[in-house]
Formats: C-alpha cells, sequence, structure tokens
C-alpha cells in the first residue's frame, strides 16, 4: 500500500503563513489556525487509502506449531503452508496487488495476530494456506472452508480457486465447506477478519500421492490461486 500527503495541504499552509506575516490581528490567526487543521484532516482523511487491491496471504502455522507430518517428521505441514505461500504472494505482485503477509519465516504467529495483520491491513481478501491430513492415508484432494455466513463472493471467489486447482495433480475435488470442521462456528481467521476469506486446503499431507502432486506442480497452485484471486476481484 502506498499513501501520500497531498501537495494542496503545503500550499495551503504556504499561503496561509504569507497571510499571518501580513496581518497581525489576533482573531484573524486564529481563523486560520483553524482553516489549516481543517485542511490537514481533510487531506489525511482522502490521501490515506488504499491505492490497489491488497491480498493477505497466512501460512497456516509456523515456529513450535508445526501442523500435520509425513513419516516420522520428515515432511511438515509449517514448511509446504510458507513455501507456497512465498510463491503465491510473487504471482499476486506480478498482477499488480500488494501482499501482506502474516508470516514470512518459520515463526509462531497467534491466530490473533494473523488477524490483526489483515485487520490493520485493510486487505480486500484473506487467504489462508494449510494442506490437509487424516489416519486414512487414502483421503486425498483439495478442499476450501469458507464461513457459515460467506457472501455470494467469497463463495464464488472459492468456487474459482476449486476450478483453477482442479486437474493440477489434485486429482479430487472435496468441494467447499462452511462452518468448522469439528464442531459449531467457524474457523477464527473466517471469524475475525474484517474482509472475504477462506482457508485452502490443498491437498493431504498424509497422502504420498498428494505429496508428489504439491512437489511437482507447486509453481502451477501459485499461478492458479494467484489467477482464481484476481478474476474474482476484477469480476466485481
Amino acid at each position: 500500500m502506498i499513501y501520500s500527503f497531498s501537495e494542496g495541504v503545503w500550499m495551503d499552509i504556504g499561503k496561509i503563513i504569507t497571510a499571518i506575516k501580513q496581518n497581525k490581528n489576533k482573531w484573524f490567526l486564529r481563523g486560520f489556525v483553524i482553516v489549516l487543521f481543517v485542511c490537514v484532516i481533510l487531506s489525511l482523511y482522502s490521501d490515506f487509502k488504499k491505492d490497489d487491491f491488497v491480498v493477505c496471504i497466512d501460512a497456516g502455522h509456523g515456529g513450535s506449531s508445526i501442523g500435520a507430518v509425513y513419516g516420522n517428521d520428515e515432511r511438515l505441514e509449517k514448511d509446504d503452508n510458507l513455501k507456497l505461500s512465498l510463491l503465491v504472494k510473487d504471482e499476486l505482485e506480478k498482477q499488480g496487488a500488494s501482499v501482506i503477509l502474516t508470516r514470512q519465516s518459520d515463526k509462531d504467529v497467534s491466530l490473533e495476530k494473523r488477524c490483526r495483520i489483515a485487520n490493520f491491513g485493510r486487505a480486500d481478501y484473506f487467504l489462508c494456506i494449510h494442506r490437509n491430513s487424516s489416519e486414512n492415508s487414502d483421503a486425498n484432494g483439495i478442499e476450501i472452508w469458507v464461513s457459515n455466513t460467506a457472501t455470494d463472493d467469497e463463495l464464488n471467489t472459492a468456487q474459482k480457486l476449486l476450478d483453477n486447482l482442479s486437474g493440477k495433480g489434485l486429482s479430487v475435488e472435496r468441494g467447499i465447506k462452511k462452518g468448522f470442521r469439528s464442531g459449531s462456528g467457524d474457523y477464527y481467521i473466517n471469524s475475525k477478519t474484517n474482509m472475504p476469506s477462506c482457508l485452502l486446503e490443498i491437498g493431504f499431507i498424509s497422502n504420498h500421492e498428494d505429496n508428489v502432486a504439491f512437489d511437482d506442480n507447486i509453481e502451477e497452485y501459485a499461478k492458479a490461486i494467484a489467477d482464481a484471486i484476481i478474476d474474482s476481484y476484477e469480476q466485481k
């Protein structure tokens, strides 16, 4: 995001200074001080705004939160999440979007902080990237979680993500799901962010074929994800 301070404010300040030098009446000076204050406030209000489309990418887990694992800890979900998130960032930036990352390295970031980062940065879309896992090693495929109150726009973006990723090594599309896997309510990141959001489970880390597909197609995954988000934004 780029913020600027209006040149018009500096012109107004110059005029006021000149007027003050030419007129020593205290009421006149007070009046111009008030005008100056109003000009600055109005300029800040109009100029401190986003000048582009902002996406917040949340690489799930990190640090001591390793997420799901494959084998004897030979593959950690937190690492896969970060690798893909960084590639999605690059693809989005190539298409002109601004990107906020909740983490850029292997570190602990609380769910609360992840949401604060997105909300403070006034992101237009929040994407949380995870790998799925199951005790059944045959379970595979991609699924997307949205809130129980997801809007049509959120559902459309989620469907575009599924459509774009289908056929790129992920043979099973497990669909769009609302709420929270274990019980009622929503995933925290879908309920505490102020913008459209989703949690993307991109293949099962517990499934060998999904892991091979992830490694072989990760760059295609990143582009497919970025394209879906940008397409959804441009169609609004």
